[in-house]
């Protein structure tokens, strides 16, 4: 078990993103955000859900997001989109992953995001 714990923490920090550590060192307010990168079919998803129930963190897959989000009508125009494997708008898509923080309550003192950014004006809108 220890092992398997210190390889857990180890990944959690090759996957965190530096700047946004910073950024969230410096604002204690807002919890620190995690985004695992890789190409489809890596092991994101595994490893996030893995690292989620390990550390008590939150986690979202975005794709998921995407795919409940063309349920509701206000998105049921948007799910050709998610049928043939393209990326919803970043406006759209920064607004469900919004939409499902603030929706966690309490919030969670971290959060992982896979599949999310994927962009850079969706690193920038992450940023903000």
């Amino acid at each position: 078990q220890a092992v398997r714990d210190w390889e857990a923490a180890a990944m959690m920090q090759r996957c965190a993103s530096p700047r946004l550590a910073v950024s969230a060192a410096a604002n204690r307010s807002r919890s620190p955000i995690w985004v695992l990168i890789g190409a489809p079919g890596s092991g994101k998803g595994s490893y996030a859900k893995q690292l989620a129930l390990r550390f008590g963190i939150g986690q979202v897959a975005t794709g998921d997001l995407a795919r409940s989000a063309v349920e509701r009508p206000e998105y049921a125009a948007l799910a050709p989109i998610v049928s043939s494997g393209g990326l919803f708008p970043d406006q759209t898509m920064f607004g469900l992953l919004r939409q499902w923080l603030d929706s966690q309550s309490p919030p969670a003192t971290a959060m992982l995001l896979d599949g999310f950014p994927r962009t850079v004006q969706q690193v920038m809108l992450l940023e903000e």
